[in-house]
């Protein structure tokens, strides 16, 4: 039993860090999604303005 305890242990740690990889992908890419947003706005603010 204590052998699995240990085991189990191991495994959460490695699957924290893979989690904690995949949030900060994640959040790489919504924060990439943000400023393309806020540069699309910008240029259609600026289209507007050319009208």
């Amino acid at each position: 039993m204590a052998g699995r305890v240990k085991h189990m242990k191991r495994s959460h740690k490695t699957i924290n860090k893979h989690y904690n990889e995949y949030q900060r992908k994640a959040s790489v890419v919504e924060s990439r999604k943000y400023e393309m947003s806020l540069f699309d706005r910008l240029r259609s603010r600026f289209k507007h303005q050319d009208r």
